[in-house]
């Protein structure tokens, strides 16, 4: 068995070779710590400086994009928006830095996703904002601004980008600490370590060599000895050279063979220098390669102190030098980065002053609380008229800009209990004493160590104008100023309310103009507008201090009275009501003076004074207490009013149940031709008309309504709610296409192909843009021969629009349609207008005809008429004859032309037929008895 056994020198050796190598172990792990920590240090403060950077770089990319965003929504041009975007995708990108700089933060990291939250939001705003600027203006964009958490969400924003930049610059103070001790330790460490090493070395290999001259053991423990120290040389991490009393190498370990170049056959018994060559702590090896190295040396003594030697211990410091120009070159690039930093600052502070002085709204900057102006920008003098060297060093008292004191008060207590304000409207007072309304926004800021306070102002005084503008036509007519439904609706429910407090009698009127359609229509709607007015004006000066007059709508008025004279049963009440009605029917009874303009070409454009008489129809609704709404109460006016109208209008009525059920029928009327159009209920009968001879020559259509209910309807009955409902457009048009549909059916037959047919055309239909096109399509689509259609025009339908009603009845009488004035003598029609009107035939009235052998008046007329008819070269036709004494009296007259029940009823398709059938068969038997 294998048995260990150490002498006392061979221990002592052991024993100080491994404590040496334990030494120089932990001295060797604790050199690559303090250099691990020192590059790990350096490595960190850069990684915190660059987050500061992107923080810093962030705040200033979202401070741009909220200007571009204000910039477009005050001047709308889209290069803002580009401006804006472009910040937008700056921000993205240094978010994304920011989010990958600080993933080992998790507190960093949840601000992060607190920031990307808040700026999305107000990406979202801004995006909503430009939106209504684009579609809306900049008015309702201003609008949408001041509803939005613009405030809050900065604050947030701010406030994030706070805790995150002071959360980094608490993580850089530590990082820079750490930075400074680690270099400190690498400055003073590793020279100490080798100096720690090589006097450590020293000592041990003194110490050996002391043992081996005091030891007079045999060559084989020397040998030992040897080998031992040799293992220890070649351990050891720096180089080592050992040289004898005449200063030549006696021992190199494998670090110094590296490092000098040469092996250690090659230095043995050579000197030092020549095998060593150090030129100011560089070392120069035998192939000429330099290092930089630490060196240290010792004398070698045995035990008696006697000089042995010298060992020199030195290291490559090569590392630490490149470490120490990576630091150098890291400082110069820091300061560097400082200098940059600085003139991004001042660029900043620059484009600031650029935005401050720019900016459309008006800045300024005032000390707090004395609200001395420090500073203002252009846009304050545009809006206030003082120029910036007017009020620096003044206060807003000084100059008397606030128009209310009050709001000044009021916004600086709000600023010192809170710090800011925003969109705080107050009115201020112009150099020039103009008043602005305007909105003030405001934040105390630190300048220099004191409180200042930065304010935006606002003008909202148009759109403020606008508002009350807005407002104004919310509740009153545009055309007379008065009150409209809305408000009418309101005063008259405080009417009922202060009734039923009070128990005394109110009264509604509703007013109806009577034909001011037909003024409408035939003068034109400004000759309409003009009396509105007027009846407006006249309205106004009736009433009493109480009563309101209001423009319902159209041609209808409404008067409140309040306060009516009282009695037990509302006597007194009514006689109130009834003569305030009679001062107003008398009142808008009285001529008006109208300018209409001239129709003449050669005086277009020119007006001329007309005189119109107009009358009105009142309708009046008392009440006192009665439970129901004023809908209700104005739908019982409405009645009474429609009752006058049926009564002859010019007159007033009082509301009475029996006048719902009317109502209620007119109504029903009113949905069952809605439903009669839709139904094709409607139907045309036909009323010959006949030459002298008494030969059919034409016929005149005539609508007729299947009521599925009430059977046959005739057109009085029905055909002036057509008229008030628009309804006549469509019905007239059926009567057009069934009566081409008609012609074209006829053309086929001998017996009604030369027959004219006449249709009625009204006012409103013959108006319409289209109506031209209309008729043409009817004939085209039917076949019809346009000549055998006439259309009959009122002389209502000739009072205004002359030249168009010329143009478009020329342009049907070249495919040759008739025209024919129907129920002539009855309108206004002067002998100008006709002498300019294509017209093909007059009517004479039934009217006139009715009378003709017993008033001489409707004698002459008739006779007129038919000369005036001969005189225009137009045909003459007359309507209405019963009897044959009135047809010899027609025909002395010169009218060979008739229409009327002497001759036929208006009578079903089928029944005329057979009638036109039978006489084309007597008229030809009467001709084949002539030819034989």
């Amino acid at each position: 068995m294998f048995r260990l056994t150490l002498n006392r020198f061979e221990f002592r050796v052991w024993a100080s070779f491994l404590a040496a190598m334990l030494v120089v172990g932990g001295l060797l792990i604790a050199t690559w710590h303090v250099a691990t920590d020192a590059r790990a240090s350096v490595l960190w403060v850069a990684h915190s400086q660059e987050v500061l950077a992107n923080l810093a770089r962030l705040g200033e990319e979202t401070l741009q994009v909220e200007i571009s965003t204000q910039n477009f929504r005050v001047t709308g041009e889209t290069a803002r928006l580009v401006e804006r975007d472009q910040a937008i995708a700056a921000r993205e990108v240094l978010l994304s830095q920011i989010k990958d700089l600080t993933a080992d933060n998790p507190a960093q990291q949840s601000r992060w996703m607190a920031l990307r939250h808040v700026i999305d939001e107000r990406i979202a705003i801004s995006k909503r904002i430009e939106a209504a600027r684009k579609t809306q203006g900049v008015e309702a964009a201003t609008l949408l601004a001041a509803t939005m958490p613009l405030k809050a969400t900065r604050d947030r924003l701010h406030q994030l980008l706070h805790d995150m930049e002071t959360e980094e610059r608490q993580w850089l103070g530590v990082r820079l600490e750490s930075s400074r001790q680690a270099q400190q330790s690498m400055r003073y460490f590793g020279p100490a370590a080798g100096i720690m090493l090589a006097a450590l070395l020293t000592s041990v290999f003194v110490f050996i060599l002391r043992q081996m001259h005091q030891s007079e053991a045999s060559r084989r423990a020397a040998a030992a000895s040897e080998q031992s120290l040799s293992t220890t040389l070649n351990s050891i991490g720096d180089g080592v050279i050992a040289t004898d009393v005449e200063a030549r190498v006696t021992r190199m370990n494998p670090v110094a063979e590296q490092l000098t170049g040469w092996s250690l056959s090659q230095a043995l018994g050579r000197p030092i220098d020549e095998v060593f060559k150090i030129i100011h702590h560089v070392l120069v090896a035998a192939d000429g390669h330099e290092r930089p190295i630490t060196d240290s040396a010792a004398p070698i003594r045995d035990a008696d102190g006697r000089l042995h030697g010298v060992v020199l211990v030195f290291r490559d410091v090569s590392a630490e030098h490149a470490a120490e120009r990576a630091k150098q070159a890291y400082s110069r690039s820091l300061e560097e980065r400082v200098r940059e930093r600085t003139r991004e600052l001042e660029e900043s502070n620059e484009r600031y002053k650029t935005l401050f002085r720019t900016s459309p709204d008006a800045l300024t900057l005032t000390s707090f609380p004395e609200g001395r102006y420090l500073d203002v920008n252009d846009g304050f003098s545009r809006l206030f008229g003082w120029e910036r060297e007017d009020v620096i060093g003044k206060t807003a008292t000084d100059i008397g800009i606030w128009r209310n004191p009050a709001h000044r008060t009021a916004l600086l207590q709000a600023m010192t209990d809170q710090g800011q304000c925003e969109g705080f409207e107050a009115e201020f007072l112009s150099m020039h004493g103009k008043s602005i309304t305007a909105l003030v926004s405001a934040q105390i800021l630190d300048m220099g160590g004191k409180p200042c306070m930065l304010s935006v102002t606002h003008d909202i005084t148009e759109r403020k104008t606008s508002a009350e503008q807005i407002e104004h036509l919310a509740f009153y007519d545009s055309l007379t100023d008065l009150p409209n439904r809305r408000l009418m609706l309101d005063r008259l429910s405080q009417a009922l309310n202060n009734s039923a407090r009070s128990h005394r009698h109110g009264a509604v009127l509703m007013i109806d103009l009577d034909n001011f359609k037909s003024l409408n229509d035939t003068l034109g709607h400004h000759v309409g507008d003009q009396l509105l007015i007027e009846v407006a004006q006249r309205l106004q000066s009736c009433i009493g201090v109480g009563d309101s007059v209001s423009r319902l709508g159209g041609d209808e008025f409404v008067v409140i009275l309040e306060h009516l004279d009282d009695g037990d049963e509302g006597e007194q009440a009514a006689i109130h009501a009834e003569r305030i009605s009679d001062k107003l029917l008398a009142r808008l009874g009285e001529p008006y003076l109208l300018a209409v303009p001239q129709t003449a070409p050669q005086a277009s454009g020119k007006l001329t004074q007309v005189t119109h008489h107009g009358t009105s129809s009142i309708g009046i609704a008392l009440f006192r207490a009665e439970p129901m709404t004023a809908e209700d109460l104005l739908k019982r006016a409405d009645t009474a009013m429609y009752q006058a109208k049926a009564e002859g209008r010019n007159t007033k009525r009082f509301f009475d149940l029996g006048m719902q059920a009317a109502v209620a029928v007119r109504a029903k009327l009113e949905f069952d031709l809605h439903r009669a159009l839709e139904n094709n209920e409607f139907l045309l009968h036909y009323q010959m008309q006949v030459d002298a001879t008494g030969r059919i020559i034409g016929a005149e259509a005539l609508i007729r309504w299947q009521h599925p209910e009430d059977g046959l309807v005739m057109p009085g009955m029905f055909i002036a709610v057509a008229e008030e409902t628009r309804l006549i457009m469509p019905m007239g048009q059926w009567v057009l296409e069934s009566a081409c549909r008609q012609l074209a059916r006829w053309a086929k037959h001998p017996a009604t192909a030369s027959i004219t047919l006449a249709i009625n055309v009204s006012a409103s239909q013959f108006h319409l843009p289209h109506f031209v096109d209309l008729v043409l399509t009817a004939i085209k689509t039917s076949g019809a021969r346009a000549d055998k259609l006439k259309l009959e025009l009122t002389e209502s339908l000739l009072l205004n629009s002359t030249d168009d009603i010329i143009g478009k009845m020329n342009t049907l009488k070249q495919v040759g349609i008739q025209f024919s004035l129907d129920d002539f003598g009855t309108g206004y029609s002067s002998l100008a207008y006709l002498k300019r009107l294509p017209l093909d035939q007059l009517k004479i009235d039934k009217s006139f005809v009715d009378d003709v052998l017993t008033d001489p008046s409707n004698a002459v007329i008739a006779r007129t008429i038919v000369n005036l008819s001969r005189s225009l070269d137009l045909d003459v036709i007359a309507e209405g004859v019963e009897t044959q004494e009135q047809r010899d009296f027609l025909f002395d007259a010169g009218c060979l032309v008739y229409q009327g029940y002497l001759f036929s009823r208006p009578l079903p398709l089928t029944e005329f037929e057979s009638l036109a059938l039978r006489q084309a068969e007597r008229r030809r038997g009467e001709q084949g008895e002539q030819d034989q």
